[in-house]
């Protein structure tokens, strides 16, 4: 997540262009971008920032709510694929394929009537980790393919 509060003292208080914020290290131009032209059309929400607002207050007010209260991102009605369990599999298994850990994927998620990203196997596994680390998603609520794996 973008730190939104310094986005915006950096851009408003100290003039700094979306690009010098990026060379910051604060995150992508695109994304620091997309963020300001959102800022500055919302219209709850202006530079100076209220006291005590926070990162996911900005987010909030800027991007708004879905209907669960959080702050509208990324569609959660998807589910993630497990990238740790996929790695293992894919580290210690003979013959292992993108293609069979993809398919396994849809078929946990079909099974369990959640919603499956489509796509190209390398598209899938975008997200993975990288060989020889064991990072990555970690526990979250993914389909888990473990079980498959082992």
């Amino acid at each position: 997540m973008l730190d939104y509060k310094e986005i915006i003292i950096r851009h408003y208080g100290g003039g700094m262009s979306g690009r010098a914020l990026a060379e910051q290290g604060l995150g992508s131009k695109s994304g620091i971008n997309d963020f300001l032209s959102a800022f500055e059309a919302c219209e709850r929400l202006s530079f100076p920032l209220p006291e005590g607002i926070t990162n996911y207050g900005i987010a909030e007010l800027v991007y708004g709510a879905n209907s669960m209260g959080r702050a509208a991102g990324r569609d959660t009605s998807f589910e993630y694929p497990n990238y740790a369990a996929v790695h293992i599999a894919m580290a210690n298994r003979k013959n292992m394929t993108m293609v069979f850990q993809r398919n396994q994927y849809k078929r946990v998620c079909a099974e369990t009537e959640k919603k499956y990203y489509t796509g190209h196997p390398s598209v899938f596994l975008a997200g993975a980790v990288q060989p020889g680390s064991l990072g990555g998603t970690g526990e979250t609520e993914s389909c888990s393919l473990q079980e498959e794996a082992s």
